[in-house]
C-alpha cells in the first residue's frame, strides 16, 4: 500500500489519540470530513490501521503489577514450544510476547492483581511447561513510557 503525505498525517494523528473526530482530523490534515473518512477506511482495508484500542490505567484497571518475563527454552522450534506460544497467546495477563534473538528466547510483559496472581500464572503456565529450561522475573518498578506508535 503506498501512503502519501496525507495519509502518514492522518496515521500519525490517529497514533497519538484515535479518538479524534472526522471533523478534527479533516481540519488538522487540510482536506474535508469525506476525504478523510474514505481515507481511514482505506488505511484499515489496507492494513496500514491494524486495530484501534484504548489503552487503560493499569493501576485503575485491576491489575496494577507489570512483570517482564525472561524465557529460555529446551528447544526453540518443538512441538512443546508452539503450544506454549499458543497458551501464552491465549493468556489475557499476557500483554506482550516477542521471540528474541540471542541469549534468551522469549520475552513477555505480564500484567497481575499482585504478586499472588503473577505466581499462580508462572506456576501454571511456565513451570508446568516441557518447552521451558528457566524463566527470570524482573517486576516494572515504574512505567516511563509506554507508547505504540510508530514513527511515521
Amino acid at each position: 500500500m503506498e501512503l502519501d503525505k496525507v495519509d502518514r498525517r492522518i496515521l500519525a494523528l490517529l497514533q497519538s489519540d484515535a479518538s479524534l473526530t472526522g471533523d478534527t482530523l479533516a481540519e488538522k490534515v487540510g482536506r474535508s470530513p469525506s476525504v478523510v473518512a474514505r481515507r481511514i477506511r482505506r488505511l484499515r482495508a489496507g492494513g496500514a490501521i491494524a486495530r484501534e484500542v484504548a489503552i487503560l490505567a493499569p493501576e485503575l484497571s485491576g491489575y496494577p503489577l507489570s512483570t517482564l518475563v525472561k524465557v529460555y527454552l529446551q528447544r526453540h522450534e518443538s512441538e512443546e514450544s508452539g503450544k506454549l506460544r499458543r497458551t501464552l497467546t491465549a493468556e489475557p495477563r499476557v500483554q506482550l510476547i516477542l521471540d528474541i534473538a540471542g541469549e534468551l528466547d522469549i520475552v513477555l510483559l505480564v500484567v497481575s492483581r499482585d504478586m499472588a496472581d503473577y505466581d499462580a500464572f508462572a506456576d501454571a503456565v511456565l513451570e508446568k511447561s516441557p518447552a521451558v529450561q528457566r524463566f527470570e522475573s524482573h517486576i516494572v518498578k515504574k512505567r516511563h513510557k509506554v507508547d505504540y506508535a510508530i514513527p511515521i
